[in-house]
């Protein structure tokens, strides 16, 4: 972000001296030669910013696969852009005004000239984009209203624009930047599964959701580790669709014979042949606000049943280049990310339990991980009482570790850290980690103590 905002400020403030000269026919003085041309170029500059700004949004997002960045990092880089835009905008205007004031012109006939009306409501919305409705207390108060005000606000946008600039000039930004939203909106009809909507069945207890969901094999096909999903409840909250991480894949009547050649890249029994039958999906989520607020309150309530209709959107897979080496933390329901990397290839992980009702959500997919399934695993219980014995005896089935007090984040990673640094060569280590943001504060400030460990966090599909 850095060395973006770099170049975008090198390349606004270098290279006039050779359009700059006197006598000019079209300018009356040096000033006004150099605010004309320094305020067209920062305008361009904002126009050129739209594409990336749409890209970086992108559901299949190429540039993911080119960087291995994660889905944080460029929402992350999304808003970077975005507010980048806007101050491009803003000093744009700027100039512009002050090149109208230095030829002594007055503001008052402006506003009957298409360009200045246009540029006007362009420059309001992509402020409005880049402020209050983009925030985070915004976005988490109603993501409804956030969303499609945004769509609606970038439309408003992209035709002003177009407006502003006569339908000519530098315009090519603009097509290019609505050709790659209507292309990612193609491209989330076409993932819809099962026609877009699937059968699911959500059961709660306490502050978690166990939500699974039957989908057509085919719209899976091999199941990797850091498959997830975008939902949404057309009874619930229609508008609403957000990324949630698989924990499990259960195939349902298999008809598939041929058998998978490597379980280290696989979450399925088999990946050969033709994909017949069903898939069950399971995901682990924690209500916060909005829809899962809703979706809790629907599992919740006796008379609604269980049963809804789910929209879904995918498969979508993380981007994230992990070395063999790499030590999973997870807290709460962040455990469903890391699941299907522990099931495909044995690793070391830390999980914090401070609820119960989180054993309780995965009891079904523990009952169907092979025995050992997840030696490595440690489990960290810091809540009182005592879980259910059926779900101890599956815990030591798996060959998982349980731990009756809290985690100690940097012993645990100077003592894993330790025994790569031991091996032979020099071994590439990383660090993963998914829960909630206070604990993520502590992974993230611990790992970064550490040099020549990698850390990477995931946080949208929890």
């Amino acid at each position: 972000m850095v060395l973006t905002t770099m170049i975008t400020a090198v390349v606004s403030c270098t290279s006039y001296s050779q359009d700059i000269y006197v006598p000019n026919p079209l300018f009356t003085t040096t000033t006004s030669q150099y605010l004309r041309y320094s305020a067209n170029r920062t305008g361009v500059l904002s126009f050129a910013l739209l594409p990336a700004l749409v890209l970086s949004a992108a559901r299949k997002n190429i540039l993911a696969h080119a960087t291995g960045w994660s889905l944080d990092s460029w929402n992350v880089f999304h808003r970077f852009l975005g507010r980048l835009a806007a101050v491009l905008t803003a000093v744009h205007t700027v100039l512009f005004c002050a090149y109208i004031v230095e030829r002594g012109e007055r503001f008052a006939p402006q506003w009957r000239l298409q360009y200045w009306w246009g540029g006007v409501a362009a420059g309001v919305g992509m402020l409005w984009l880049a402020g209050p409705p983009s925030v985070r207390w915004a976005r988490r108060r109603s993501y409804e209203v956030f969303l499609w005000g945004h769509v609606l606000a970038t439309l408003v946008v992209v035709y002003t624009c177009a407006v502003h600039v006569f339908w000519v000039l530098s315009v090519e930004w603009l097509w290019a930047a609505a050709g790659l939203w209507l292309l990612d909106r193609g491209l989330r009809l076409w993932l819809g599964v099962g026609g877009g909507e699937c059968e699911g069945i959500a059961q709660t207890r306490g502050d978690v959701v166990r939500l699974q969901v039957t989908v057509p094999a085919k719209s899976v096909g091999d199941a990797r580790p850091g498959l997830f999903f975008h939902l949404r409840f057309p009874g619930l909250r229609w508008g609403e669709s957000h990324p949630f991480s698989v924990a499990h894949v259960k195939r349902l009547g298999d008809s598939v014979t041929s058998v998978a050649s490597s379980e280290a890249t696989s979450l399925l029994p088999t990946s050969g042949g033709k994909h017949n039958g069903r898939l069950q999906l399971t995901f682990i989520i924690r209500p916060y606000s909005g829809m899962t607020k809703a979706l809790h309150a629907y599992a919740a309530t006796p008379s609604t049943g269980s049963a809804l209709s789910v929209g879904v959107e995918g498969p979508y897979y993380h981007h994230i280049p992990l070395p063999p080496r790499t030590l999973f933390l997870a807290a709460g329901v962040g455990i469903a990310l890391v699941l299907p990397y522990l099931r495909a290839e044995p690793q070391e992980a830390h999980w914090v339990l401070g609820r119960s009702e989180d054993l309780w959500a995965l009891q079904s997919v523990l009952e169907e991980t092979p025995n050992r399934g997840l030696e490595g695993l440690r489990v960290w219980l810091t809540f009182r009482g005592r879980p259910e014995m059926q779900i101890l005896r599956e815990l030591a089935r798996v060959g998982a570790r349980v731990v009756w007090e809290r985690l100690p984040i940097r012993d645990a990673v100077e003592a894993w850290v330790g025994v790569g640094a031991s091996g032979e060569g020099k071994t590439r280590l990383a660090v993963m980690a998914c829960g909630p943001e206070r604990f993520l504060d502590a992974c993230r400030s611990t790992v970064g103590a550490f040099e020549g460990v990698e850390y990477w966090e995931e946080v949208s599909t929890k």
